[in-house]
């Protein structure tokens, strides 16, 4: 409502070229500050962060200066340094956004790729494939340490009598909560990984 208000106000109600051009650097100044923050409070900071946060802070900069010479430019289409600079930054600007959001949205899908090719989609866990990896290169390791590796193999008892009596959906829930309690009971380095069904 404030915004449709300010450019209603800055359209038709004033026509002077520095109060709108305040206006306008004010609201992508708290945009822009908001967006990195958050940028940086990120647990996961990858490449794609980093070049949005760093085109944030370039951009963040020259609005600053920008917003020191607020009286030097009478006119949008005026043809000075400052002008220039500053209409420039935001078409660059923003061909940089787009590139950074295009590979944020990429590293997100490689993530989750990764997240679905190692582990089970119903307890959370390792799958299968993971499973295997890891007792091999945990053989490997005992076998170059001369140190034993151990493993263990778990099943609940009458699974399909649960699944029969009570449904899939309820013997899912036993398996996700199977698993939870043997998370929650494990150390690293050792892992957890469903190997199929109920083992």
């Amino acid at each position: 409502m404030v915004m449709a208000l300010t450019t209603i106000w800055l359209t038709f109600g004033q026509t002077e070229y520095a109060p709108r051009l305040l206006v306008m650097i004010l609201g992508l100044l708290t945009i822009y500050v908001s967006t990195l923050v958050a940028l940086l409070r990120y647990p996961d900071k990858r490449l794609p962060i980093y070049l949005i946060a760093g085109v944030l802070c370039v951009h963040i900069a020259l609005i600053l200066v920008r917003l020191l010479h607020l009286g030097e430019v009478v006119d949008f289409y005026e043809e000075t340094l400052i002008q220039s600079i500053y209409v420039g930054s935001f078409a660059i600007a923003q061909l940089m956004y787009s590139i950074g959001a295009i590979l944020l949205a990429t590293d997100r899908l490689a993530m989750e790729n990764q997240r679905q090719a190692h582990f089970d989609h119903l307890t959370g866990i390792h799958n299968r494939r993971a499973l295997l990896q890891y007792c091999e290169e945990e053989l490997a390791r005992a076998a170059r340490t001369g140190r034993g590796a151990a493993l263990l193999m778990m099943d609940i008892d009458h699974f399909k009598q649960i699944n029969d009596n009570h449904g899939h959906q309820h013997g899912d829930n036993v398996l996700r909560h199977f698993a939870r309690q043997v998370s929650a009971l494990l150390s690293p380095p050792s892992r957890l990984g469903r190997y199929g069904g109920e083992e």
